[in-house]
C-alpha cells in the first residue's frame, strides 16, 4: 500500500478512524486559531528576569535573539513582573539583546541553546542611553532556575567526538544514552541497537519514548525496539536530550523516561564532510576463550588453530554530508532565509560461512539411470522379526507400500528389489514432484567422515541512509522546516546448507525498509503569544524471507505441487533420515504507520509562562505471512516417515526409509495453511496538557502541570479478530466458561467491526507539581512530583488474536503406514473464515481482560541540588523516586491449577480416567463429557483440574497483561562542563535499587534475558525482585579535550609551521564505564504438573554460594567436568557450590504436595561479574586549507582488553550449570576513521 491509500484509510475511512478523525479534527481546529508552529519537543528555549541596577524589574523592555549560524531573529517583551521567554528556539549559538528607555543595551553573546532545554539569561540593565551598548560573554553552562525536570543533554560536540563503534549496523547514537545517571545499557561497544535493553531510571526495557524531532518513533508492537530502523544518519543529528523525570505536562507515554533526537540544520556557511571508518581483524584482540583453546591446540593441528584465530571482520562506514543557505546563481539566495542540510552514509560488509551435510548419494539417486540404489543402507538381520509376508526382516529394508496385502489378519508388504538386490527401487516409481525437487540437490563434495558436502555462503550485509532538512524563514514571525528520511537495512545471511532453493537452514532475507517525513511550522503571533506545531509520519517494512522467496518464482507451480501457491519453497521433511529436509519455509512482511500532530501554544502573561497543547498518534501495523510454523505454509509440507517404507506397524522404525518414500512419493502427511486476511491493526492516541511556569519571585519558579492521556487498544480494520472469552460458554465443554469469540458483522459474529476486547480507559489525568529556587546565586534546588501513563504496547507482533482466520489444512490417513501421494497435491483450504467457537479446544488460546486496556501508570519524586563551581562546571547531587503500577508484564497464568490441587503429588500425572493409588481421582476426574473424547483417554489429571480444561496455555502476556509493579529509588550524582575552550566532561554517578517483577514492556525480552520468570501466579508479591538491571552501583565518564597545545592555544600558540603540524590539532576522547555485576535468577527445578511456568530451587542454608578457591572458567568449559549429569542426577561444581541449591520436590510422590522453591526471582545478593569498560579515541587534525581540514583519528573499544565475564549458568537442571561460556564484553576492537570537512 503506497502512503496516499494509507493517509486515504488512515483520514477517511469512518468505520476504522472514527476516533482519531475526532482527534485530528479538534486539534487542527486548535492550530488553525493560532497558526501552527514548530513544537518545544524538537527546539530549546531562552528564559530570564530584566532588572535595572537595583534589582527592580524592568516592564517591557526589548529582548531579540538572533541565532549566529542562520541570522535568524527572535523578538520578546518583558512583562510586568520582568520575565521574557523565548519558548522555541532551533538549538544553536545565540546572541541576545536586551535594551529599554533610560537603559544601555546589553548584549550576551554565546547563548547556547539545546534542545528540550530553556537557558536561563537574566538581564541587569544599567542607566544611560539606548544607543550605548555593553557586551557580556555568557556561560558555557549555566543553573538550570526555570525547570524542576530531571534531564540532560548529550551536545554536538560529544555526538561527533566521542568513540561510537561500527559494529553489525550503522553506528547508533542511542548508545550514547547510559552517559547520563540512572540509565544502564549496552554501551558504544555494542553497535546499533543499544536501545533495546537500556533501562532508564527504574523503568521498563523498550518503554522510553524515542523521538525524533519531537515525533515518537516507537510502534505499537514492539514499542522501542525498531528506533534503528527509522532513524537518521549520525551525521544527521545534531544533539539529543534525555528527560529523566519530572516531566513537564507536554511530555508523557513513557515508562522510562524520554529521548529526543534534533536532525541538524544548514547555517548561513557551506558545511561538510566526507568520511570512512574503517574496521580490520587485524587490529583487534582475540576472544579470551579462543585464546585459551590456542594454548592448548598443538601447533600441528593446524585447522583447528586456524579456525581459533580472529574471525575475518572487514567494515566500512563512509558518507558524505553538506549543509548550507540555498542558493541559485542568478535566481536566488537564500542567506539568513533558507538552509538545507543533506547527509548520506553507508555500510557494507560480507562475512562468509562453511555447512557440512550429508546428503543422498548418486547411487542413491539412481546415477545408473535405472533404480534408486540404497543397498549400502541394509543392515542386518533384526533378531527374531518376522511378518506375515516375510520369515527374515533387516535393519533399514525398504518395502513397496503398494504391494500391501492381509495375511491372516495382519498387514505386511513386500521389499524393493532389483534383479534380487535388496533395497532398490525402480527409477519407474519415481515421483514427478521429488524429480522436479531433486534437479536443485548438489552433488557430494566431500571423500570420507560422517557429511559428504560442504557448501559455502557469503552473508552480504547493506544499511544506506540518507536524509535531506530544509529551513525556510517565512517572515520574521513565520518559519517553516521540514524533515525527510530514508533507510533500507538489507542483510542476505548466511549458514545455507544448501545451495538455494532447496536450503532447509541458513541464509534468510532480511530487508528493512525505514522512511520518516517531519513538518514544523513557527508563528510568533506577538512577542508574547507563540504558537508551535509538528506534524510526522513514519513507516517501516520489515521483509522475513528465504532465499528461494527472493528469488520470485511460485515454486509449488513449478514444482507441480497442485493447491500450493506463494513464493516459498514448499517444505520436505525426512523424519528419522540422516538427510536435510528441503525447502525452508519463511516468508513474511510487517509494515508499521505512524501518523502524528503536536501542538502546543506558549503565553507569556506576567510571572506566567503558559503552555497549552495537545497531540494525536494515528498507529497502523500489518503483518502478512506465507508461513505458518516449522513445517507449513501457502506454500505447503509434506513430512515423510519411515512408515511409509516400513514392512508393517511393528517394526517400523528398525526398516523403512523416509527419504525412500519421498522419493516414490509417499508422505505421512501433507499440510498447508493460509492467512485469509492479513490484518490492519490501529491504535489511537492523544492527549491535552496544560502547563504554567509561574515566576513567584525572581529566584523562585514554580511548574504547575495537568494532562490526560487517551489511548485506545488495537482493533483489526476489518473485524477478522477473536479471542478465548472466559465467559464464553464452550458448547462441546458442556457450555463450561471459555470459548472464542468473533468480532466483526455477519453470523457467528458479535457486531462490533471496531473491537478492542479491552476497554479503553478515560481516566488518565497526570498532575504535575515542581519547583526550582535559586537558594544563591550558585544554587539551585529543585523538586518535583507527578504521575504519567505509559503507552499500550503488544508483544505478538500481530500474528495473534486470529483464531478462525487463519485455515489449516492436513491430509492423514488412519492407516499410520499409508499417506497422502505428494503427487496429488496439498489439501484444499477454505476460502471462509471458521467460526466455531470451540476449534482451538486442546490447543493454546489467546484472551485479553476487559481491564487490560488501562495504561500502565509511573510516579516519581525528585529532590535536586545544583551548584555552580565555575561559570562553565555545574554538580548536581540529587534522589529520585518512582514507583509504578499496571505496568506490562508476564505475571498471571490464568489456566494453572488451583494451589489446593497441589497437595495431589504425582497423581497429577496420573490418567484422569484411572484411579490413582491414594484414590484422589476415584470416580475418574472428566470436568465435561467430551473431554477424554477431546484429550484422549491417557490424559493427565492436571488437564482436567485445570481452570478451562478444554485448553492449554492461555496467552495474555502478549496483549496487555497489566498486573506487573515496580518501585526505584536513587541517588544520582553529576559533573558536567559543556564543551568550551576545548573541553567537555560529564560524570555521571547512580547508586539506586530496582525492585519489580515487570522488567521488560514485551514481558518476553525479561525471561530471554535472565530466565527470571513467575514462580507463583496466586502470589504477586513473591514475584517482585530486583529488576533484571538493578545496578547498585555505576559510574560512567566521558569526556572531550582539544590539547592546549599549538597554534592558537594556550601553549607554544605562535609555533611555527613545520612545528605545528607535528604538535598542533590533537584531541583526546573517552568513555568510561564501571558498574556492579547484575542480580542472577536461579530456576529450571523440576515442573510442577498444572502450571504452565517455571519453578525456582530452593536455597539451602549454610552452604556456600560460590566454589571455594579460585575459578578458571576456560579449565571447566574445556574439560567438561561440572553441571548437572541427568543421568545419573549427580552435578559437579563449577562457578557455583551444587549443595548450594536443592529441588523443591526432588521425590515427588503420591501423598507428597508439591512445593514451591524458596529462591526469589532474582537473587539480590548473588551477581555477575562487575561490568568495566574503557573505550577511547585520539584523532589529529590537519588543515589543507583555510576552511578545509583532515582529521585521522584511531578509536579503541575495550581498550584495555578487559575480560567482563558473562554470568555463570544458573539452570540448576543444565548441563553446563556453573560453567561461564563468554565473555560480556568483546576483545578490544580498533576502528581507524578519516574524516574530510570543508
Amino acid at each position: 500500500m503506497n502512503f496516499s491509500e494509507f493517509a486515504t484509510r488512515a483520514f477517511a475511512a469512518r468505520r476504522t478512524v472514527r476516533r482519531p478523525t475526532i482527534w485530528l479534527v479538534l486539534l487542527l481546529a486548535f492550530a488553525a486559531l493560532a497558526t501552527p508552529v514548530r513544537a518545544q519537543l524538537d527546539t530549546g528555549g531562552i528564559a530570564g528576569v530584566v532588572t535595572d541596577p537595583d534589582g527592580k524589574v524592568v516592564q517591557s523592555a526589548q529582548i531579540t535573539a538572533t541565532e549566529n549560524a542562520t541570522g535568524t531573529t527572535y523578538s520578546a517583551t518583558s512583562s510586568s513582573a520582568g520575565y521574557y521567554v523565548f519558548p522555541s528556539l532551533h538549538t544553536g549559538i545565540y546572541k541576545v539583546t536586551v535594551s529599554a528607555p533610560g537603559f544601555r543595551t546589553v548584549v550576551y553573546n554565546g547563548v547556547r541553546v539545546s534542545i528540550g532545554a530553556r537557558t536561563a539569561q537574566d538581564a541587569v540593565l544599567t542607566v544611560g542611553s539606548t544607543t550605548e551598548s555593553v557586551s557580556v560573554s555568557a556561560a558555557a553552562l549555566t543553573l538550570e532556575t526555570q525547570t524542576s525536570e530531571i534531564d540532560d543533554t548529550i551536545s554536538p560536540e560529544q555526538v561527533q567526538y566521542l568513540p561510537l563503534q561500527v559494529s553489525g549496523t550503522l553506528r547508533s547514537l542511542s548508545t550514547l544514552e547510559f552517559l547520563v545517571p540512572g540509565a544502564v545499557g549496552p554501551g558504544t561497544s555494542s553497535g546499533g541497537s543499544g536501545f533495546q535493553m537500556t533501562k532508564i531510571n527504574g523503568g521498563q526495557e523498550e518503554g522510553t519514548d524515542y523521538l525524533i524531532d519531537g515525533i515518537t518513533t516507537n510502534r505499537m508492537e514492539n514499542g522501542s525496539g525498531s528506533f534503528d530502523i527509522v532513524a537518521p544518519s549520525v551525521e544527521a543529528v545534531s544533539e539529543f536530550h534525555i528527560d529523566l523525570s519530572g516531566l513537564p505536562a507536554n511530555l508523557g507515554n513513557t515508562t522510562g523516561g524520554l529521548a529526543n533526537y534534533n536532525s541538524k540544520s544548514g547555517s548561513n556557511q557551506y558545511h561538510g564532510a566526507v568520511f570512512n571508518f574503517y574496521k580490520n581483524a587485524a587490529l583487534d584482540g582475540n576472544n579470551w576463550f579462543n585464546n585459551g583453546y590456542l594454548a592448548e591446540t598443538p601447533l600441528s593441528n593446524t585447522a583447528v588453530r586456524k579456525s581459533l584465530q580472529r574471525p575475518p571482520d572487514t567494515k566500512n562506514d563512509y558518507g558524505v554530508s553538506l549543509g548550507g543557505p540555498v542558493r541559485i546563481p542568478r535566481l536566488y539566495n537564500g542567506t539568513d532565509k533558507s538552509f538545507f542540510f543533506f547527509g548520506w552514509e553507508q555500510l557494507h560488509y560480507s562475512t562468509g560461512s562453511s555447512v557440512t551435510s550429508l546428503i543422498p548419494t548418486p547411487t542413491e539417486l539412481g546415477s545408473n539411470g535405472q533404480y534408486f540404489d540404497f543397498s549400502s543402507t541394509l543392515g542386518g538381520v533384526i533378531p527374531g522379526a518376522s511378518d506375515a509376508c516375510n520369515s527374515v526382516l533387516y535393519y533399514g529394508e525398504i518395502f513397496d507400500p503398494t504391494t500391501e496385502k492381509t495375511v491372516n489378519g495382519q498387514a505386511c508388504r513386500m521389499p524393493f528389489s532389483v534383479n534380487g538386490q535388496l533395497n532398490t527401487i525402480p527409477m519407474t516409481r519415481e515421483s514427478e514432484v521429488a524429480k522436479a525437487v531433486l534437479q536443485y540437490l548438489p552433488t557430494p563434495n566431500l571423500s570420507g567422515g560422517t557429511n559428504n558436502y560442504v557448501y559455502d555462503t557469503q552473508d552480504q550485509h547493506n544499511e544506506t541512509v540518507y536524509s535531506l532538512r530544509l529551513d525556510q524563514n517565512l517572515t520574521a514571525s513565520h518559519k517553516i522546516w521540514g524533515l525527510y528520511s530514508s533507510r533500507q537495512n538489507t542483510d542476505m545471511g548466511n549458514g545455507l546448507n544448501l545451495p538455494a532453493p532447496i536450503n532447509s537452514a541458513g541464509g534468510g532475507v532480511t530487508n528493512q525498509l525505514g522512511k520518516l517525513f517531519r513538518l514544523g511550522w513557527d508563528w510568533t503571533i506577538s512577542p508574547n503569544l507563540i504558537n508551535s506545531m509538528t506534524f510526522g509520519t513514519n513507516r517501516s517494512n520489515n521483509y522475513n524471507l528465504s532465499r528461494a522467496a527472493n528469488m520470485n518464482t511460485e515454486w509449488d507451480s513449478k514444482l507441480g505441487i497442485a493447491n500450493g501457491s506463494g513464493p516459498v519453497f514448499p517444505g520436505f521433511v525426512f523424519v528419522g533420515s540422516p538427510y536435510p529436509g528441503f525447502g525452508q519455509n519463511i516468508g513474511s512482511q510487517d509494515v508499521d504507520s505512524l501518523i502524528a500532530l503536536h501542538d502546543e501554544v506558549h503565553w507569556q502573561h506576567g510571572a506566567h509562562s503558559f503552555t497549552f497543547g495537545g497531540e494525536a498518534q494515528y498507529h497502523q501495523y500489518s503483518f502478512v505471512s506465507k508461513i505458518g510454523g516449522t513445517c507449513s505454509g501457502n506454500a505447503g509440507c509434506f513430512s515423510f516417515w519411515d512408515n511409509q517404507t516400513a514392512s508393517d506397524t511393528t517394526y517400523w522404525g528398525q526398516d523403512g526409509n523416509s527419504f525412500a518414500a519421498f522419493l516414490i512419493g509417499q508422505a505421512g502427511t501433507a499440510n498447508a495453511i493460509s492467512q485469509l486476511h492479513a490484518p490492519r491493526w490501529i491504535m489511537h492516541y492523544g492527549a491535552l496538557f496544560a502547563q504554567d511556569d509561574w515566576k513567584i519571585r525572581k529566584n523562585l519558579t514554580l511548574n504547575l502541570g495537568l494532562r490526560w492521556d487517551y489511548t485506545t487498544p488495537r482493533h483489526e480494520a476489518d473485524g477478522d479478530t477473536a479471542i478465548m472469552d472466559m465467559n464464553a460458554p464452550n458448547s462441546a465443554a458442556d457450555n463450561l466458561p471459555g470459548a472464542l469469540v468473533f468480532a466483526g458483522k455477519g453470523a457467528g459474529r458479535n457486531g462490533n467491526v471496531d473491537e478492542t476486547w479491552a476497554r479503553t480507559w478515560y481516566k488518565d489525568f497526570a498532575p504535575r507539581v515542581g519547583f526550582a529556587w535559586q537558594v544563591i546565586p550558585k544554587d539551585v534546588l529543585r523538586g518535583s512530583t507527578g504521575i504519567y501513563y505509559g503507552p499500550l504496547v503488544y508483544a505478538d507482533f500481530g500474528q495473534g488474536t486470529m483464531q478462525g482466520f487463519t485455515v489449516n489444512q492436513t491430509l492423514f490417513t488412519a492407516d499410520p503406514m499409508s499417506g497422502p501421494q505428494v503427487d496429488a497435491g496439498l489439501p484444499v483450504l477454505p476460502s471462509t473464515p471458521d467460526l466455531d467457537p470451540t476449534q482451538s479446544n486442546t490447543q493454546g488460546v489467546d484472551s485479553i481482560e476487559p481491564t487490560f486496556g488501562r495504561p500502565s501508570m509511573v510516579q516519581t519524586w525528585t529532590l535536586e541540588n545544583q551548584y555552580e563551581i565555575t561559570p562553565d562546571l555545574l554538580v548536581s547531587v540529587g534522589y529520585l523516586g518512582m514507583h509504578s503500577t499496571r505496568l506490562h508484564g508476564l505475571i498471571d497464568y490464568p489456566n494453572d491449577i488451583p494451589l489446593k490441587d497441589l497437595a495431589m503429588g504425582t497423581c497429577l500425572q496420573w490418567w484422569a480416567a484411572a484411579p490413582c493409588p491414594n484414590g484422589f481421582n476415584s470416580p475418574p476426574l472428566q470436568p465435561y463429557s467430551n473431554f477424554f473424547n477431546e484429550w484422549g483417554s491417557q490424559v493427565w489429571a492436571e488437564q482436567a483440574l485445570r481452570p478451562f480444561p478444554q485448553y492449554g496455555y492461555i496467552n495474555e502476556d502478549s496483549y496487555l497483561q497489566n498486573v506487573g509493579q515496580s518501585s526505584y529509588n536513587a541517588l544520582e550524582a553529576k559533573l558536567e562542563r559543556r564543551f568550551h575552550n576545548g573541553l567537555n566532561v560529564l560524570a555521571s554517578y547512580t547508586f539506586s535499587k530496582t525492585l519489580t517483577d515487570a522488567d521488560a514492556i514485551q514481558p518476553y525480552y525479561s525471561t530471554l534475558q535472565n530466565q527470571g520468570g513467575t514462580q507463583n501466579p496466586y502470589d504477586h508479591k513473591a514475584e517482585k525482585a530486583v529488576s533484571n538491571e538493578d545496578i547498585p552501583q555505576n559510574f560512567v565518564l566521558s569526556y572531550v579535550y582539544e590539547l592546549p597545545v599549538g597554534r592558537g592555544k594556550a601553549l607554544l600558540g605562535n609555533a611555527p609551521k613545520p612545528v605545528n603540524a607535528v604538535i598542533g590539532g590533537w584531541r583526546v576522547s573517552g568513555v568510561h564505564r564501571y558498574m556492579s555485576g547484575q542480580p542472577i535468577s536461579f530456576w529450571g527445578a523440576n515442573g510442577i504438573p498444572g502450571f504452565d511456568n517455571g519453578i525456582r530451587p530452593n536455597r539451602v542454608a549454610g552452604q556456600g554460594v560460590r566454589r571455594s578457591g579460585s575459578f578458571n572458567p576456560f579449565t571447566f568449559i574445556n574439560d567438561g567436568n561440572t553441571g548437572y549429569d541427568h543421568s545419573s542426577g549427580a552435578c559437579s561444581t563449577g562457578y557455583w557450590n551444587c549443595a548450594f541449591v536443592a529441588d523443591p520436590n526432588p521425590s515427588p510422590g503420591v501423598n507428597v504436595p508439591y512445593q514451591f522453591g524458596n529462591m526469589p526471582r532474582n537473587s539480590a545478593d548473588i551477581r555477575s561479574f562487575g561490568f568495566y569498560d574503557e573505550d577511547l579515541g585520539i584523532s589529529k587534525t590537519f588543515p589543507i586549507r583555510e576552511s578545509i581540514h583532515a582529521e585521522f583519528s584511531g578509536q579503541m573499544f575495550n581498550a584495555f582488553n578487559r575480560h567482563a565475564f558473562n554470568k555463570p549458568d544458573s539452570g540448576v537442571q543444565d548441563t553446563n550449570f556453573g560453567q561461564v561460556g563468554s565473555t560480556l564484553l568483546g576483545p578490544r576492537n580498533i576502528q581507524f576513521v578519516l574524516r574530510v570537512t570543508y
